[in-house]
């Protein structure tokens, strides 16, 4: 077991960690700051915070920097913009789809 440090860089300073935690490895403890950074972010949202710290910076016992996750990095893919859900266009009225589309809604169940 390895002792961990996380900080966060916010411009030009760093928010220091004093305490750190104690992980098997250095995966693991980028598994955990990625988490940290997840809660921070959503919890920055929440609060509607204008500014969030750029990255957390993953140390050593000794200060040696070992990993930097940057707080873009960390949301799940489709919030990051780069996975979007398909666009189905609308049938044209003189779709062949369209008295199917009309079946199929006149013979649902009301609720």
């Amino acid at each position: 077991m390895a002792r961990f440090y996380f900080h966060f860089l916010e411009g030009t300073s760093l928010a220091t960690d004093d305490e750190g935690i104690e992980l098997p490895d250095l995966s693991a403890a980028v598994r955990d700051a990625e988490l940290a950074a997840r809660e921070l972010l959503a919890e920055a949202i929440k609060a509607k915070k204008a500014r969030v710290p750029e990255a957390v910076v993953i140390t050593d016992h000794s200060g040696e920097r070992l990993h930097t996750i940057p707080l873009a990095a960390v949301p799940p893919e489709p919030l990051k913009g780069e996975a979007r859900p398909p666009h189905y266009p609308m049938p044209r009225l003189n779709s062949p789809l369209l008295p199917n589309l009309a079946f199929f809604i006149c013979s649902l169940e009301p609720l």
